[in-house]
């Protein structure tokens, strides 16, 4: 019974630590997609306002 009992104890603390090295890792993953989808908006921002610069220099060429 006591070895039984040291088995379960064993399996539920693999688990246990399986489980915690998991969330770990989710938590990591959606920190990275958070981190991207920043990039990718600072990115998009950016592209933005370099077509608004060269909209406007465009504009000032067609009214020359």
């Amino acid at each position: 019974m006591q070895q039984h009992t040291a088995q379960l104890t064993e399996k539920y603390d693999n688990l246990s630590a399986e489980y915690a090295q998991l969330k770990t890792s989710h938590a990591q993953q959606r920190a990275e997609q958070r981190a991207e989808s920043k990039q990718i908006k600072a990115s998009q921002t950016q592209q933005k306002a370099e077509y608004e610069q060269q909209k406007a220099a465009y504009e000032q060429l067609r009214e020359m």
